[in-house]
C-alpha cells in the first residue's frame, strides 16, 4: 500500500513536456508602446471614430426588401448574472486640451478623469469605443497602431483589452485594418467587432466609409480570428448579447441601413428593421429580451427600443431642446445599464454636449454632465455581485464528464520522458469521450467546469511555467489566468470556481507563500486566501460561496507540518473556522461538496493506510454523520478511490478506482459512478492507463 501511495503521489505531481511553444505562439501582438500623440490629430481621429457610428447616414434611399424570420425570442430565463450599475465612463475631446477618459456615477456626483493625453500621470493615447468585460473587472476599445514618427495616422485601428486601472494594457488585433466597435462574449473570453482589414482597397479608402465592413470575432489572447460576415456593403457595430447571439447594423439589403441579429458563428442572419430610416447601434438589453438602436429622423436622431425580435419599436428620447440650444440634439453613443433599468446617452447642441440617463420605459430624464469640449461613448461598468456570502445555488442537470488521462505505458514513458497525459470530456454514461488537450497541444490537469457549464477551467506547467487557464467547453480560446515560473514557485494547481463563476480558488507555492489563493475569473486581483497548508485535494467552494473546503495539512509555528484533516476556510476572514478529522480514517483527501451543501464527500484510506474502511466517503460540514458510500472487494492490496466528485443534481458522485484489476500496481484505475441513495456502482472507462480527475458539467434552466 506504501509503495502504491507513493505512485500516485508521483502521478499527481507529474510535469507535463516542455510544449510552451505551442501556447507562446498563440500569445498577443506586444503591447502598444505609448507615444506622445499630436492633440490636433487625436482629436480629428477621434471625431472620425464618434462619425463612423453615425455614417451610414449618408446612404439614403430604401430599396424593397423582405424581412428575414429572427431566430427564438429570448425570454426573462436567459438573463445575464444580476449585476449593481457602477460608474459610467465617457470620452471627452479637449480641442487644445487633449483627450480624456472620465468617469462619473449613476447620480452625477464624483466626475473625474481617468486616462488622458494632456494630464501628468496619464497614459498617452486613450484610445475610443470603451466595452466593459460581463464581470467588469477589464476594458475593451480600440486604439490607433499607425504612427508616422510619433504621430497617429490613424491607418491603423486594433483593438486592446486592459484593466479597469489601466493596468495590464494588452493589443488583441494586428491586422493593419480599421477595427472598431469591440463587444465582448457573455463568458468575457471572445470579443466581436468591426473591420475593414478584409477589403482590398486599404487603406486608400480608410474612414471615408467606401470600404467593405466585415464583423470578425476573436479570443482576448489574440487567438483564433473569424470572419463572420462578408457581404458587399458595410456591416458595422456588432453587440453580443446574453444569450449569445450577435446584432448588428448593416446596409446589405438597404444603403440606408438596418439592424440584422445572429449567431456567434456567422449563421442565422435575421433582418429586425426594414424601415426608410438609417437604424444603426443596436445594443442588447442585459437581460437579452430588448434592443436599443439609434433611428435617424430628418436632421437628428431618436432612440428607440425594440422587442429581440425586431417587434414593438417605441421612441424613447430625442430633439432634446435646451436652454443652451434652440437646434435638435443628435445622438453620439448609448450604454444600457448593468441592471437594465435605464441607458445612458449624449445629446449635442450647438454649444455643449451632455450626458443623460433616462429610465428603460422612457421616464425620468435627466442630465449628468455637460461640456463644451465634445462628450461621446458613454461606458457603464457592471459592479460585480459579491462573490461570497450571497449566492443561491441554482439547480442544474448532469452534463458531460471531464477527466484526465494518464498512460503511464506511453511511448514517452518508456523513452523516460513524462506519461502522455490528455484532457477529455465525455458523456454521463461513459460515451463519445473527446481528447481536448493532450501532450501534442497543452497538457492539462485538474479540469473544472464553470457554473454556467460554459467553460472549463485547468492547470498546466510547461517549461517551467506554471498556471491556471481557462477554455471553452469545446476545447478553443484557451486563456491563461496566471503564470509563475521557477524558482517563483514550484506549482500552481487545482482550479476551483467560486459558485457565481466570478472567482477561481487554487492551490500554490507562489512568491514562497504556499497556501490556498483566489483569483478573479478575468485573471485580476490575485490574493493569498490561507498560507502555510500542505494541500491533499483541491480547495472545493460551498455552493453559498461562504466556505472553501480543503483536505491537507496546516504549517505549525515552526514550520513542521501539522495532523491532516478536513479544514473549513472562510474566505473572507481568511481564517480556518473548523477543522474535522474523521475517525478512524487516515489522510482524507479530494473533497466535493454535495450541491444543496448538506455533504462533503471525500476519498480517505483506513486506520495507518489499511484497507478497512478505504474508498470514497461522505461526512457533515460539521463533522457529523460519517459513512463510507462505496465498499468492494479487493483482490490485492492496491485497491483506492480518488478524485470524487458530486453530478449537479446530486445524485450520483463520478471517482477514479484504481488498482482494482488482478495484477494492477495502482497507477491503472477507470472512472465508476455510484449511485449516493443505493451505492450502485457503474464502470464508466475501460483500458490501460489512469483516467482521473473527474469534473461533472453544469447544464443551468435557461
Amino acid at each position: 500500500m506504501a509503495d502504491l501511495e507513493k505512485r500516485l503521489r508521483v502521478l499527481d505531481r507529474i510535469e507535463p513536456p516542455d510544449l510552451w511553444g505551442d501556447i507562446r505562439t498563440r500569445e498577443t501582438s506586444r503591447l502598444l508602446e505609448p507615444r506622445p500623440a499630436n492633440r490636433w490629430v487625436s482629436m480629428a481621429v477621434a471625431i472620425a471614430v464618434a462619425a463612423l457610428g453615425i455614417g451610414l447616414v449618408a446612404r439614403a434611399f430604401l430599396g424593397e426588401s423582405r424581412v428575414a424570420q429572427p431566430g427564438p425570442t429570448p425570454t426573462a430565463e436567459m438573463s445575464a448574472p444580476a449585476v449593481a450599475n457602477g460608474e459610467i465612463w465617457f470620452q471627452r475631446l479637449g480641442g487644445e486640451g487633449g483627450t480624456w477618459i472620465e468617469a462619473v456615477e449613476p447620480d452625477g456626483s464624483n466626475r473625474r478623469v481617468l486616462f488622458s493625453d494632456a494630464h501628468a500621470g496619464g497614459v498617452d493615447d486613450v484610445g475610443a469605443t470603451y466595452d466593459w468585460s460581463p464581470e467588469g473587472s477589464r476594458v475593451a476599445f480600440i486604439d490607433s497602431t499607425g504612427y508616422i514618427g510619433e504621430v497617429p495616422t490613424g491607418s491603423s485601428w486594433d483593438v486592446f483589452v486592459m484593466n479597469a486601472d489601466g493596468t495590464d494594457r494588452r493589443q488583441v488585433t494586428d491586422d493593419g485594418g480599421f477595427d472598431a466597435a469591440p463587444s465582448w462574449s457573455p463568458d468575457g473570453t471572445r470579443i466581436v467587432y468591426a473591420s475593414d482589414r478584409s477589403d482590398p482597397n486599404r487603406p486608400a479608402c480608410e474612414m471615408d466609409f467606401s470600404c467593405n465592413v466585415d464583423i470578425f470575432v476573436v479570443n482576448v489572447d489574440g487567438t483564433g480570428q473569424l470572419q463572420l460576415t462578408s457581404e458587399p456593403g458595410v456591416d458595422w457595430q456588432p453587440d453580443w448579447g446574453p444569450d449569445g447571439r450577435v446584432v448588428f447594423a448593416s446596409e446589405r439589403d438597404d444603403p440606408a441601413g438596418d439592424v440584422y441579429v445572429m449567431n456567434p458563428d456567422g449563421s442565422g442572419i435575421a433582418r429586425l428593421t426594414a424601415t426608410p430610416e438609417h437604424d444603426s447601434q443596436p445594443r442588447w438589453s442585459p437581460d437579452g429580451t430588448r434592443i436599443a438602436f439609434v433611428r435617424e429622423e430628418g436632421d437628428s436622431f431618436g432612440l428607440y427600443v425594440m422587442g429581440a425580435d425586431g417587434t414593438d419599436a417605441r421612441r424613447l428620447a430625442g430633439d432634446l431642446s435646451t436652454s443652451h440650444s434652440v437646434e435638435p440634439d443628435i445622438f453620439d453613443d448609448f450604454a444600457w445599464s448593468p441592471d437594465g433599468t435605464m441607458i445612458a446617452f449624449v445629446g449635442g447642441g450647438d454649444r455643449s454636449d451632455r450626458l443623460f440617463v433616462i429610465g428603460a420605459d422612457g421616464s425620468g430624464l435627466r442630465q449628468l454632465v455637460e461640456d463644451e469640449a465634445g462628450l461621446s461613448s458613454p461606458a457603464w461598468r457592471p459592479q460585480p455581485t459579491p462573490h461570497r456570502g450571497d449566492v443561491t445555488p441554482v439547480p442544474a442537470t448532469n452534463g458531460q464528464i471531464a477527466f484526465v488521462r494518464i498512460d503511464p505505458d506511453s511511448v514517452l514513458a518508456r523513452d523516460g520522458a513524462i506519461p502522455e497525459r490528455g484532457l477529455f470530456v465525455m458523456n454521463p454514461d461513459g460515451s463519445n469521450p473527446l481528447q481536448l488537450v493532450g501532450n501534442s497541444a497543452h497538457p492539462g490537469f485538474d479540469p473544472a467546469w464553470s457554473p454556467d457549464g460554459l467553460r472549463i477551467a485547468f492547470s498546466a506547467s510547461l517549461e517551467g511555467l506554471h498556471g491556471i487557464l481557462v477554455m471553452q467547453a469545446d476545447g478553443t480560446g484557451i486563456t491563461r489566468l496566471t503564470s509563475c515560473v521557477v524558482p517563483e514557485c514550484e506549482g500552481e494547481s487545482s482550479p476551483a470556481w467560486s459558485p457565481d463563476g466570478s472567482m477561481l480558488a487554487f492551490w500554490s507555492d507562489r512568491d514562497g507563500r504556499e497556501g490556498v489563493w483566489a483569483v478573479t475569473s478575468a485573471g485580476t486581483d490575485l490574493t493569498l486566501l490561507l498560507e502555510g497548508f500542505s494541500p491533499l485535494s483541491a480547495p472545493a467552494w460551498s455552493p453559498d460561496g461562504r466556505l472553501i473546503a480543503v483536505a491537507g495539512s496546516l504549517f505549525n509555528a515552526d514550520g513542521t507540518v501539522g495532523p491532516p484533516g478536513i479544514f473549513l476556510l472562510d474566505p473572507e476572514a481568511q481564517e480556518v473556522v473548523l477543522t474535522i478529522r474523521p475517525e478512524g480514517l487516515d489522510l482524507p483527501s479530494d473533497l466535493t461538496w454535495s450541491p444543496d451543501g448538506e455533504w462533503l464527500a471525500f476519498a480517505a484510506s483506513g486506520e495507518d493506510g489499511g484497507l478497512e474502511g478505504a474508498g470514497i466517503h461522505l461526512v457533515r460540514p460539521d463533522g457529523r454523520d460519517l459513512r463510507l458510500l462505496t465498499a468492494w472487494s479487493c483482490p490485492t492490496r492496491t485497491c483506492t478511490a480518488r478524485d470524487p466528485e458530486w453530478s449537479p443534481d446530486g445524485s450520483r458522485i463520478v471517482f477514479t478506482r484504481a488498482g482494482h484489476e488482478p495484477g494492477s500496481d495502482g497507477s491503472n484505475g477507470d472512472l465508476y459512478v455510484v449511485e449516493v441513495q443505493t451505492g450502485a456502482l457503474q464502470r464508466l472507462t475501460g483500458g490501460p492507463g489512469l483516467d482521473c480527475c473527474a469534473s461533472w458539467q453544469p447544464i443551468r434552466e435557461r
